[in-house]
Order: structure tokens, then C-alpha cells, then sequence
């Protein structure tokens, strides 16, 4: 900060302020960080998030149905009035460093050209190893529960290098502005590389799907030493083009040669219907009900039949999902068991899908079982997640993660989850 402070007062502030206010006023200084930091704020954020919109976010997002109205000016508005909280917040540390308080310098080569270029190798990797530990810490349910306070502390690697280590000043510039667009470029679902080494935004959409994993910065080392790494699909992750690859993929593991011959039956339940029967009286839509325990979600996936193959399938009930309301979701999550303990018989579904806590341990029951209660209270519903392929440990700790969500996000995500098992649920009807 201390070099665009001082560029800043020779080109544009000593005009401004009055000759009877010197530079290292402390009132001058912090009036003039305060105004450089929101207006280097708004233009990082700006520029980067504008021009990945504009080149590189795939647009047919917001086709999809759970796609927000206005949500591109909620999120953009979202991010505008975060800014000031955040210029509030790093204020003090600007000030130190333009204080002398920072290990700064100005001459560039003071200690030799080769140390210039490790400077730039350790301050990569030591943020990396503190964002990664900060990062993991913040997901702990008792303390994260502020996207901005969430995303100050993990810049405070960056001000606690320049306090520890000597680095060129503007080295520092220039990696703090590229770990600002770096930041946004995980951000910006466009799957660039699958590396296993580098954090991209492939890896990292991992990290805001399961919550549980891949918490690193720019690379995957403290993921793999700490395990907490988690491969992302192979066909890509969320993009609806991706998506109906996997849909694909999907189907053919059927070996069906077409829904449509699978479901003629349905036709039957069909001309009842035409005949006055009541439609959740036909015997598809109960099972469809099976799948998700919302009446509305039966009845509208019933429209859609009869479809070509299972990607379709998924598509349609993208579509449902996207339709549902607050009550619809919460008549699905009604329909469920608890995760843990059963307390009742379970049907067959259910009790392959959560046969993992089967032989869980006890301390790991009594704390699903504790939490459970603590999120009901919380949320107003049971917690929903799709349990295939997990341990008990694993949906303790996401659950654990998303006990510091807001009810809006946490809805959000819920409904993610069921939208999981929906599509697991209809594979296995359609294999009956």
C-alpha cells in the first residue's frame, strides 16, 4: 500500500489536501487508504469478475432451473457492499504498513535478484499453508457464519507475510492484485484443468458441493497431506453440457434401450386418469413418490413421461426441482428418516443408502444423534443428505459444516441434497 500511497500523494493527493496536512498525517493517511482501498477493491472486483462473465462463464447456467431470477445482480450487488466491510477491516493493516511497520522495501535487488524470486516461492506457499489451516478451521460450525469475515480472515496470510518476511514492495503489489484475480478464477466455473496439483476452479467446486474438501488455495499439496482431497468428476462438474454427459454415461450403465419401452405401463395409469382416477391413486406416482417425498414433485414428474432415456429423466427433474416452494421442500425432507440411529424400520431404499452408519461407532451416533436435534431446532426440518458412498464420519462432519449456514442457504443446499437421491432413487426404479 505504502507504493500506491505514495504515488497516489505526489500525483493526485498533494493537490487535494491543503499544504497544512503533511503526507504522515495519521488522519491523511487513514482518510486516503480508506478511499485507494475502496476504489482498488471495486476495480479488482470489476475487472475480473467482468471479464470471466463476459469470456468465460457458460451462460446456459442460468438456463438451468435452479437458477435464481436476478440472481447475477444479487450476487454482484452482494459483492459490491462487501467491499467497504472489507476495506473496514484491512485498514489497519494498510496503515502499519505505511507506518514502517511492514518488512517492505523499496529497492528492488537489495538482497541479490535470486532472492527476489524466492521471495515470490515462499510467499505463494506460505499463504497457501495458512489459507488452507484458516480455511478448514472457518468451516467448523461454530464459527463460521459470515461469507465476509470468512473470506477477511483468509487474506490475513497475506498481511502477516510483509510482518514477518522482507519482500520487494512491488513484488508484493504485484502478487496481492494476482491472488485477488486467482481468488475470483476458482470462483468462475469454467474448468480450465484438471491437474491434481493445481487448486482450480474444477477442484474447487468439490469444496462448495461437499463442503469437507479440497480447502486449498492454489495448490492441492495440504489437501493430499492432510486428507481432505477429493477428485472431481472426470466429465467436469455442474456445467449442464458436463451434466448430461454424466446423465449419459449414466443411462448406458442401465443397459435399457429406451425408458420409453420400459415405462409403457404407465400408459395404463394414464387412461385411468383420463377416466376420472385420481392421479396420486395411480400406482407410478407412488413410487414416484418414493423418490421424493413432495406430492407436487410426484405429480409434475409424472407429466413428463414418457421420456427417451434417463438423461432426460434427470433434466425433467431439474426442471421440478426448480418449481418447487418452500413447503414443497420441506413436505420431501418430511419423508425421510434421520440420519443415524434408526428409531423406527426404515424402508429398503433408505436402508441402503445410509447403511454406512450401520457399523458406525457409537461416539460417532450419539454425536450425529446430538446434532441432529441441534440442527431440527435450527433449520425446522431434519437434516438431508445424500448419503451413498459416505461414512458416518463424513456425514457427521458435513454436517458439522452446515450447522454455520443461514436458513436460506441451508434450504438451498438441503434441496441440493434431495435432488441427489431423487435421481439415485429413480436409476433404481427404473431397474425394477
Amino acid at each position: 500500500m505504502d507504493l500506491i500511497l505514495e504515488y497516489a500523494d505526489e500525483y493526485i493527493l498533494d493537490a487535494v489536501y491543503t499544504s497544512g496536512v503533511p503526507r504522515d498525517a495519521i488522519t491523511r493517511q487513514i482518510t486516503s487508504i480508506s478511499v485507494l482501498t475502496l476504489v482498488g477493491g471495486y476495480f479488482l472486483y470489476l475487472t475480473g469478475a467482468g471479464f470471466t462473465y463476459h469470456f468465460l462463464f457458460d451462460k446456459e447456467l442460468i438456463k438451468h432451473p435452479k437458477f435464481q431470477k436476478n440472481q447475477v445482480w444479487k450476487e454482484i450487488a452482494y459483492s459490491m457492499t462487501s467491499i467497504p466491510v472489507m476495506m473496514l477491516l484491512t485498514l489497519p493493516w494498510f496503515l502499519a504498513d505505511v507506518r514502517g511497520y511492514s518488512k517492505t522495501y523499496a529497492e528492488f535487488g537489495k538482497f541479490g535478484y535470486a532472492f527476489e524470486a524466492w521471495t515470490v516461492v515462499w510467499f505463494i506457499f506460505f499463504s497457501d499453508m495458512l489459507i488452507y489451516w484458516f480455511h478448514r478451521w472457518l468451516h467448523h460450525p461454530l464459527i463460521y457464519t459470515s461469507p465476509t469475515t470468512n473470506g477477511y480472515i483468509q487474506s490475513l496470510p497475506y498481511h502477516f507475510f510483509i510482518m514477518l518476511f522482507p519482500i520487494h514492495r512491488g513484488v508484493f503489489l504485484a502478487l496481492f492484485v494476482a491472488v485477488n484475480y486467482w481468488t475470483i478464477s476458482i470462483h468462475d466455473g469454467y474448468f480450465l484443468s484438471q491437474n491434481s496439483v493445481i487448486n482450480g476452479a474444477l477442484h474447487h467446486s468439490v469444496h462448495h458441493e461437499q463442503f469437507v474438501y479440497n480447502y486449498g488455495q492454489y495448490f492441492t499439496l495440504w489437501d493430499h497431506l492432510c486428507g481432505s482431497y477429493r477428485e472431481p468428476p472426470k466429465t467436469g462438474y455442474s456445467v449442464p453440457k458436463q451434466c448430461a454427459d454424466i446423465k449419459t454415461q449414466e443411462a448406458k450403465k442401465l443397459n435399457k434401450n429406451s425408458v420409453v419401452h420400459k415405462m409403457d405401463p404407465l400408459e395404463l395409469n394414464r387412461a385411468a386418469a383420463a377416466q376420472g382416477a385420481e392421479v396420486e391413486d395411480s400406482p407410478f406416482q407412488q413410487k414416484l413418490l418414493h423418490c421424493c417425498g413432495s406430492r407436487r414433485w410426484a405429480a409434475e414428474m409424472y407429466k413428463k413421461f414418457p421420456v427417451r432415456d434417463f438423461a432426460e429423466l434427470c433434466d425433467a427433474a431439474d426442471q421440478v426441482d426448480g418449481q418447487l416452494t418452500h413447503q414443497d421442500w420441506l413436505e420431501a425432507f418430511a419423508a425421510h428418516p434421520r440420519i443415524g440411529r434408526a428409531k423406527k424400520p426404515i424402508k429398503e431404499w433408505e436402508a441402503q443408502e445410509q447403511k454406512a452408519t450401520k457399523d458406525a461407532d457409537e461416539e460417532v451416533l450419539d454425536r450425529l444423534e446430538e446434532l441432529n436435534d441441534v440442527y431440527y431446532k435450527k433449520f425446522g426440518y431434519i437434516y438431508i443428505v445424500c448419503a451413498t458412498g459416505k461414512s458416518a464420519p463424513e456425514m457427521l462432519s458435513i454436517l458439522e459444516t452446515r450447522m454455520g449456514n443461514s436458513p436460506e442457504d441451508e434450504l438451498s443446499v438441503a434441496g441440493a441434497e434431495q435432488g441427489k437421491i431423487s435421481k439415485l432413487r429413480l436409476e433404481k426404479l427404473l431397474q425394477q
